[in-house]
């Protein structure tokens, strides 16, 4: 019978903080802002693209006078589902402080010590790039005209 190996710090586990985040939130934090912002590009674009060019002439004015208010919506959305995934990381990050400790890289990588905070820093990272590309697109499309 071998024994488990184990982790530099002592810990059974490598990543100790995983009991103190869920797996969902970790997961959410990592993928709720790109999901919206996919969202967000996909409702404006198929609405845009349908309200100006509906059959095989495109339009002057779009088909739709509720295109503005919806891409609106979607955008205020996409939005609010950004922050929240950038809170549930940023709350995961803060929950697993302790699980980082000063070993080499090397060693890190070989046991995978502190994947779920990494998991979560990734997570605010990926909330405000994607929350960056959902302004743009906001801009984007109250600056450009409808068709």
């Amino acid at each position: 019978m071998t024994a488990a190996p184990a982790t530099p710090h002592g810990h059974g586990h490598p990543a100790p903080g995983r009991d103190r985040v869920s797996l969902g939130a970790l997961w959410f934090g990592l993928a709720g802002a790109p999901a919206a912002w996919s969202f967000q590009l996909t409702i404006q674009y198929a609405l845009t693209a349908h309200g100006c060019y509906p059959h095989r002439t495109p339009l002057a004015t779009p088909l739709g006078h509720a295109l503005g208010p919806v891409i609106g919506i979607a955008t205020v959305l996409a939005i609010a589902i950004a922050l929240a995934a950038f809170g549930t990381a940023l709350r995961a990050w803060r929950v697993t402080r302790d699980e980082v400790t000063p070993w080499s890289h090397a060693v890190l990588l070989e046991v995978g010590e502190g994947r779920t905070r990494f998991m979560a820093y990734a997570g605010m990272l990926a909330s405000l790039l994607f929350l960056f590309g959902i302004g743009l697109n906001a801009v984007a499309s109250l600056l450009a005209g409808a068709c």
